[in-house]
């Protein structure tokens, strides 16, 4: 037996249909009529009966939320949300903004983070301003929301925004979304958010984060920004990763840094095997050759079995072939295991693509 029930919520003036189909199997099918038509199907967290007459008397945005609590998959949550909100205005928003003020259930914060983010996708500066009254539980969910979405349409204003919160957490944080937004299209911008903040772990991850980016399109300037860096342990991480950066389209130049602007000890280490991984794709003879400069050590191990998985399926004569040439020892051993494994693999592959 099915159980179909409208509810007809009106949001400053807004009417949204929702459409639930209870099944006896516990599945609920959401058909959410404002708009473009979409239906979204989840599994219910609490299947039965639906009380016609306390839905009547809870809020547009009560009657929403106990709906939405119902989904527990958050992905389709996240569309139901989407769909309801779809041709919203920035009043119609504030109003169910307000409505929400003081529920901190899961489905409420999800619905409040996105009804934020669409406001300030619009208006960061309104959105921005309506936030401060946050009581300190939602403020910050609520500011990363406002921060990333300023960041993505005026990272310029964003970041004057920024200098005018209260110093402390929050505006750390807020500075921290900024600059990871801003990374992939201002690389520098981000370098220079990062680097206003206090010393932390966090902000040693966005400083990586970000001069990982600057060295995907110009390595050498990245380069030289990190090697100004007076801090030695952060300055050899933030090499390590320009290293790794410039390999994917420079690695004979990654290769070099590495060598000489890394200090021998496990990040060296760890950037060798990385750049051969890379370096493998484009040109593994090349790759080999810098490897058997390596001495017999775990790393080496390490980046011929790399190297070994890489170019067996591109070239397995041509690894042989290598592998062949090297001194007996453990390298050639451990890299003829993963030849033999590679290859196996690849004639699996044939096999099954024949049959």
């Amino acid at each position: 037996m099915k159980k179909t029930l409208f509810i007809n919520l009106g949001v400053a003036g807004l009417t949204v249909l929702l459409v639930f189909v209870l099944q006896r199997n516990g599945w609920i099918r959401i058909g959410i009529l404002a708009g473009n038509p979409v239906t979204v199907e989840a599994k219910a967290v609490a299947p039965g009966n639906i009380d016609e007459s306390s839905l009547a008397a809870l809020k547009p945005s009560q009657t929403l939320v106990t709906k939405l609590e119902m989904i527990a998959d958050s992905d389709l949550r996240s569309q139901a949300i989407d769909a309801a909100l779809t041709g919203m205005s920035d009043a119609d928003r504030r109003a169910l903004l307000a409505e929400l003020t003081g529920n901190n259930s899961a489905a409420a914060e999800d619905l409040r983070e996105t009804l934020i983010r669409r406001w300030a996708d619009s208006n960061p500066a309104a959105a921005a301003a309506w936030i401060a009254q946050l009581p300190a539980a939602q403020y910050r969910a609520a500011l990363k929301q406002v921060a990333i979405a300023w960041a993505d349409s005026d990272l310029a204003g964003a970041s004057a925004w920024l200098s005018t919160l209260p110093a402390g957490p929050s505006r750390q944080a807020a500075t921290i979304d900024v600059a990871y937004e801003a990374a992939s299209s201002d690389p520098v911008a981000a370098l220079k958010l990062a680097s206003s903040l206090p010393t932390s772990s966090e902000r040693d991850e966005l400083l990586t984060f970000a001069l990982s980016q600057w060295a995907a399109g110009d390595a050498t300037k990245a380069a030289n920004w990190a090697q100004q860096v007076p801090n030695a342990k952060l300055r050899e991480e933030l090499l390590a990763a320009v290293s790794v950066a410039m390999a994917s389209q420079n690695a004979a130049s990654a290769a070099a840094l590495a060598g000489t602007a890394l200090p021998t000890g496990p990040t060296q280490d760890r950037v060798a095997v990385s750049i051969v991984q890379r370096w493998a794709q484009t040109s593994p003879q090349a790759a080999a050759n810098w490897l058997s400069q390596f001495p017999e050590a775990p790393v080496r191990y390490a980046a011929v079995q790399n190297l070994m998985t890489i170019w067996t399926p591109k070239n397995p004569a041509a690894a042989s072939d290598w592998l062949n040439s090297l001194p007996a020892g453990k390298t050639r051993t451990l890299g003829t295991i993963a030849y033999t494994n590679a290859l196996a693999s690849l004639n699996s592959t044939y096999d099954e693509s024949v049959q």
